[in-house]
């Protein structure tokens, strides 16, 4: 009734009526805040503050998925904000976004084992002096984040062999991007050949080279999509490794810009 005198009449014309429309803002703001699930923050034009986030976490207590994509001022305070959605969230993409190493080290050791996420994106973070995403990170989320199943780690992140080692111990992994990380080198290959579930892998523009993908090659029982661009070194004899195994289930294997 009240819906049909605001498009019909145009106006609210009585005390009853605007204590009535009151209500029923109410009632609606309420089922937002138990309801919302998912919030896409991706490139949003007004600035959001550390307290923002706070209230925003506050306000939706249920969120399970959060996007701050491209936000180039999320910053650590930002981050550390979210710890109380530890019980429900499952998503969070930071990608392009200014956190670093020790914030995410924070962020995920307030909350110990409660973590639910299956999928985590802190890749193409923007540097801030010393700031990056690298190691200990790293070993932040393969230690507290269990269930992950997609990790977007590409794109500045300054990992290390010894680090990316960890990274079996993330064994529902799907999919992982680890591209222009230049520091990995052959050594991550094995550990990498051991995620058995990984369907999707790109390692473009790292230090691999063709004996490390030949290791890679014999493990990955199910990766269905290879991602390998801007590696040196890289044979026929590595092309073949891939492409002759039995039961393979690659359909893409993408080797552009390869020498």
């Amino acid at each position: 009734n009240l819906i049909a005198h605001c498009f019909f009449d145009g106006y609210l014309d009585t005390a009853t009526t605007i204590m009535i429309g009151s209500s029923v803002c109410r009632s609606l703001c309420e089922m937002a805040k138990s309801t919302v699930t998912t919030l896409d923050l991706r490139k949003t034009g007004k600035v959001l503050t550390a307290s923002d986030v706070a209230r925003l976490v506050h306000r939706f207590r249920n969120l399970t998925s959060l996007d701050f994509s491209y936000n180039t001022y999320i910053s650590d305070n930002h981050l550390l904000q979210l710890s109380p959605l530890a019980p429900t969230l499952t998503v969070l993409r930071l990608r392009g976004c200014r956190v670093t190493d020790d914030g995410i080290v924070t962020f995920l050791e307030s909350r110990g084992d409660n973590w639910k996420l299956t999928e985590l994106d802190v890749s193409a973070v923007r540097k801030d002096g010393s700031g990056c995403v690298g190691d200990a990170a790293l070993v932040a989320i393969t230690s507290r984040c269990p269930a992950l199943r997609i990790l977007e780690m590409g794109y500045r992140s300054r990992l290390t062999d010894d680090a990316a080692r960890s990274l079996s111990q993330l064994t529902r992994l799907v999919r992982l991007d680890l591209s222009l990380c230049s520091l990995l080198t052959g050594a991550v290959c094995g550990p990498l050949s051991r995620l058995c579930d990984l369907r999707w892998l790109d390692l473009s523009a790292t230090g691999l080279r063709g004996d490390g993908l030949q290791i890679l090659a014999g493990g990955l029982e199910r990766i269905e999509e290879l991602v390998l661009r801007h590696l040196d070194q890289v044979s026929v004899e590595t092309l073949e490794a891939f492409v002759m195994r039995d039961n393979s289930s690659l359909k893409v294997l993408d080797l552009s810009y390869c020498g």
